[in-house]
């Protein structure tokens, strides 16, 4: 990789695949990231980021025709690196192979004179993870469905010399837990690379003792050394290297639910048992690695560190590992870790905003004309906080709009939608008038950091709760006064704020406390199901016309419908 220059601007981009993104990491301390996404009405949205590159090189005062240097999460070199076990790439990646190649050639195009660097996928997921953490050392662990043409890879990080990383282990495509959890939920009717998480959350409402018989033959091997068998799932043809189940393993379990068929207990089984396995091969995983390698901190990121029901079993498996996951675990993050192995090869220090999840675009677009156009008034409000929270406790639902936007899947306070999480039928209330989401879905609870341990145990120690990452065991205390932010499996999908914080929810908590109400909110994403993120007047409008939504505050200023 040749030498960037301290001046020089770093663009990484993730393109033509899910969640393409860019991040930036400027000439003064400055870093950017944002899912294209969060620019246009689709989720997930494959192509080339024009809208998030547009938006990055302009925060950071440097025009596109200045950018020097992009680099890009996939390296086809990996291919030529290995034998593949000696029987070469198989034919289901051949294609992959090449797109990989064509998209360099593209960016090429695109940015004529510039330098582009490949960086390996599962090290560009782990350099951003790894420098988004507080940990100085760490075993950063990166799984996906697929990289280049592997479903994982294992380093042991330095923030002392992050531009010679060692890689410690390497997880084969027959192995991908995250391909396999991609088919359960295509099999189960929902759409991969989005609605994962629907899967996790009916798994909760599961037995896994139905169909534990098939499921028990699904994974050959134990610790680092495993795969998925071939006569329980495999690759949908020569040229598809999408997982599907057999037509003998479906015929020990359930057929392939069409979507929007109804939801039966045998699904929720389906997905009991598919969440169950996937959990013990993780955690017999990585408790190999950590003790391989002695890490006692441990990163974990990729698409697979997605599921927090299976972060927090890792962190209760792994008793004196300390967890963490970062805002941006999926291919967004990638995009990251691409500009920061630059970063790193050229030896610049990494900026501190690096480690900040609000890191996106401010939110666009003249809102009070929208909002007048809805019968919304703006109030006259002395404690912005206080009138949230006297809300919140009275029943409403409050919309959330703060600064710059996060960085990953998850609202984190900037564009939320905000609930207490003490009333009854809460839940319900905002999933169906707002949300648009199935019922057995719960809320993030957002608690205060010196509540963390009380509510949640002493694991909270080990656990950085600040993203939404972990579904922790909650206590018979918070159950009791906070029942419907715990989902039936007794956890609850945490978020921690600390007083000291950037997040905006910090003073929104602490005045729910000073109205008598228990220091408990539910935050989820300001959108609806299936649709991104709101980060302009034009989705709030939609958003507002279409739900049960009437109070809102932008940057500080309150709005009330009339």
């Amino acid at each position: 990789m040749a030498s960037i220059g301290e001046l020089q601007q770093i663009v990484g981009i993730n393109a033509w695949t899910p969640d393409t993104a860019v991040a930036t990491i400027g000439p003064r301390s400055h870093f950017r990231a944002c899912a294209e996404e969060r620019f246009r009405t689709q989720k997930h949205v494959r192509g080339y980021p024009s809208n998030a590159i547009t938006w990055a090189t302009a925060s950071a005062n440097v025009g596109i025709e200045q950018s020097r240097s992009v680099a890009y999460p996939f390296n086809p070199r990996r291919f030529e690196e290995t034998t593949y076990g000696g029987w070469g790439i198989p034919s289901y990646l051949t294609g992959h192979l090449d797109r990989i190649y064509k998209r360099l050639a593209r960016l090429e195009e695109l940015f004529p004179g510039d330098s582009i660097h490949a960086v390996d996928h599962h090290l560009a997921h782990s350099l951003y993870s790894f420098a988004a953490s507080e940990f100085d050392d760490a075993l950063v662990v990166a799984l996906d469905a697929i990289g280049e043409f592997e479903a994982g890879a294992a380093y042991v990080l330095s923030k002392r010399s992050m531009s010679a990383p060692e890689r410690v282990w390497t997880l084969p495509y027959n192995g991908s837990l995250g391909a396999f959890y991609a088919a359960v939920t295509r099999h189960l009717g929902f759409q991969s690379n989005d609605e994962e998480g629907t899967v996790m959350a009916l798994a909760a409402r599961g037995n896994t003792e139905r169909y534990q018989e098939a499921f028990s033959g699904l994974v050959k091997g134990t610790g680092t050394d495993f795969e998925l068998q071939s006569d329980c799932i495999s690759v949908a043809s020569p040229h598809d290297r999408r997982l599907q189940f057999t037509d003998d393993f479906v015929a020990k379990t359930v057929p392939r639910r069409v979507p929007g068929a109804p939801i039966e207990q045998r699904h929720a089984d389906f997905a009991a048992s598919a969440q169950l396995v996937f959990e013990c091969t993780l955690v017999t995983c990585l408790r190999e690695l950590c003790s391989r390698t002695r890490q006692s901190n441990l990163v974990l990121c990729g698409g697979v560190a997605l599921n927090c029901v299976a972060n927090a079993v890792v962190a209760e498996s792994l008793s004196s590992v300390c967890v963490f996951v970062p805002p941006a675990p999926g291919d967004d993050g990638a995009a990251a870790g691409a500009a920061i192995a630059c970063a790193a090869y050229d030896g610049r220090a990494l900026p501190p905003s690096v480690r900040s999840p609000f890191v996106g675009p401010e939110f666009r677009g003249e809102a009070s004309a929208v909002l007048r156009g809805l019968n919304f008034d703006r109030k006259s409000v002395e404690n912005t906080p206080e009138w949230v929270a006297d809300k919140i406790a009275s029943g409403a639902i409050v919309a959330m709009v703060h600064g710059g936007a996060e960085f990953g899947p998850r609202a984190l306070g900037n564009r939320s939608i905000l609930a207490s999480a003490t009333l009854p039928g809460i839940t319900s209330r905002v999933n169906s008038r707002i949300k648009n989401r199935e019922a057995f879905r719960p809320f993030a609870p957002v608690v205060r950091k010196e509540d963390y341990e009380k509510w949640f145990g002493p694991l909270t120690k080990r656990v950085d709760g600040r993203h939404m990452s972990f579904a922790l065991k909650a206590s018979d205390e918070f159950a009791e006064v906070a029942p419907e932010a715990v989902h039936s499996n007794g956890r609850a999908r945490v978020q921690v704020v600390s007083s000291q914080s950037e997040n905006p929810l910090a003073a929104v908590l602490n005045a729910a406390s000073g109205f008598g109400d228990w220091p408990v909110i539910f935050n989820t994403s300001l959108n609806v199901k299936g649709q991104p993120i709101v980060n302009d007047t034009a989705g709030l409008g939609k958003l507002l016309s279409e739900s049960g939504l009437s109070h809102v505050v932008i940057n500080g200023v309150a709005y009330a419908r009339a």
